[in-house]
């Protein structure tokens, strides 16, 4: 009797401590990310999910867990982290917490149309917590305005200005902000290559690389002039050598930064808009 009676205390105490344990190593993996060190935040995720992989709120600790990653910049560990969580989780308002996470995730590494496909699943079907719509619509806004996706960054940021208390001065505010997108500057990659290919290094000043186009314009003329007169002494061979380096490496690759600065000024651009937009709607949410 008393050795029964000392194997139901044991199993008691044991239930306990497995209980309570349970709980611990979630909550010191929360205080470790509080205090800042994000790898210690992941070992105890990380042995929670291997010591409990039957715990109803595994989703929970896997997401934390893809934050935590994501903070420390491990991109590939947080991805699959968040894919884990999503196949644990068990209701649609679970399912769009996970990824919106996961968007925020795809944003922090430059990725913004892997997040807006992301948000489109949450949006495609709505969870039942409104804030949680509110919170996807704004998410998707930011990150089309960071994609360039003009269109889409108005209506979703619309959408989510509707759900605030202040809707009709944040709707205001709004408008207003993406009314300037018209106003962003830019270059034509086309033009730049023309005006390239005419003048070489014309196509790269025109993009404000002002340099890089009068180094284009001193290598490309010293070549030129070296083919002609090459030509005129009738020195066909020496010409066609001296044609061959000035198109294959210095024209063609003058055509080249044309386009690839043209593009690099309207990324430029594009990104300065949206980080005074993101600001903008950041003082707007405050």
């Amino acid at each position: 009797m008393g050795i029964r009676r000392m194997m139901i205390v044991l199993l008691l105490l044991l239930s306990h401590l497995v209980a309570r344990g349970q709980s611990e190593f979630v909550d010191l993996a929360d205080q470790y990310v509080r205090d800042g060190d994000l790898d210690a935040a992941i070992t105890e995720y990380y042995r929670h999910a291997y010591l409990y992989p039957d715990d109803p709120h595994l989703h929970e600790v896997y997401s934390k867990l893809g934050v935590a990653c994501r903070d420390n910049g491990r991109i590939q560990p947080a991805l699959r982290a968040f894919a884990t969580a999503l196949e644990k989780s068990r209701s649609a308002d679970q399912r769009a917490r996970i990824r919106i996470e996961l968007a925020l995730t795809h944003m922090v590494f430059d990725q913004p149309l892997q997040a807006q496909l992301v948000l489109l699943r949450v949006l495609a079907s709505p969870p039942a917590d409104a804030a949680l719509v509110a919170r996807a619509h704004a998410v998707a806004g930011v990150s089309a305005l960071m994609a360039g996706l003009w269109t889409d960054a108005a209506e979703n940021l619309q959408s989510w200005a509707s759900s605030r208390p202040d809707s009709s001065r944040t709707l205001e505010a709004i408008n207003a902000l993406l009314a300037d997108t018209s106003d962003i500057p830019r270059r034509s990659p086309t033009v730049a290559t023309i005006l390239s290919a005419i003048i070489p290094g014309a196509g790269q000043i025109y993009c404000g690389e002002v340099l890089d186009g009068l180094n284009s314009m001193a290598l490309n003329g010293a070549f030129i002039y070296g083919f002609y007169s090459q030509l005129e002494q009738q020195r066909w061979v020496a010409a066609g050598l001296v044609s061959i380096p000035l198109v294959a490496r210095y024209y063609m690759g003058n055509l080249d930064h044309a386009k690839r600065y043209a593009n690099e000024f309207n990324d430029r651009e594009r990104r300065a808009f949206a980080a005074k937009a993101i600001r903008r709607i950041a003082d707007l949410s405050n």
